[in-house]
């Protein structure tokens, strides 16, 4: 009974650590989609200038990129991977 003991707190804090980066991942991923929310609600509001819809064009798909990062990072990490 007490490995069972020592082995269950042993393994805390890996689950804290996974649940951590977990959570940090996904508030990054939440913050891709609202840049992407933002970036799609000032494009269709057009009210916007050439050079500012190249901005936001190239700025949505900066967080585009990370946000397929991120959802790899996830999926890597559901399978074991990191």
């Amino acid at each position: 009974e007490v490995e069972m003991t020592s082995e269950a707190n042993s393994q805390e804090p890996v689950l804290d650590d996974r649940a951590q980066r977990i959570s940090s991942v996904v508030h990054d991923l939440r913050h891709c989609l609202h840049v992407l929310r933002m970036g799609l609600t000032l494009l269709k509001s057009n009210r916007i200038k050439e050079d500012e819809f190249l901005e936001i064009c190239g700025t949505m798909e900066g967080e585009e990129r990370r946000a397929a990062e991120l959802v790899e990072e996830l999926v890597a990490f559901a399978r074991g991977q990191k």
